[in-house]
């Protein structure tokens, strides 16, 4: 069956505004809120000695990765969630290279 391009932008769209759309797209803004504690220990305590600078280095990298699958299939949440992730991340390493 073949549909026109204008039938599928309007099926995407009529997709987009579901429920679920709006919790994943919710879930995208919170979930990378959870390191905030994270950064939070790190800087008032002025240590990161139990942090794994690995990890958080892996972590950018993945979300980098998972970033650029957003972008190439217009992946709404999926660019914010990997975007908010490289931002609280980013704090991480920072305390991580300066208390470490």
């Amino acid at each position: 069956m073949h549909h026109s391009h204008k039938h599928i932008a309007h099926i995407h769209k009529k997709q987009n505004k579901k429920p679920q759309h709006l919790v994943v797209l919710a879930a995208s803004v919170l979930y990378p809120l959870t390191t905030l504690p994270q950064v939070y220990l790190i800087y008032t305590n002025h240590s990161a000695e139990d942090v794994s600078l690995s990890m958080y280095v892996m972590y950018v990298l993945f979300a980098f990765v998972f970033l650029y699958y957003g972008i190439s299939e217009k992946l709404r949440p999926v660019i914010v969630l990997q975007l908010l992730w490289i931002v609280m991340y980013v704090p991480v390493l920072v305390g991580i290279l300066l208390y470490g």
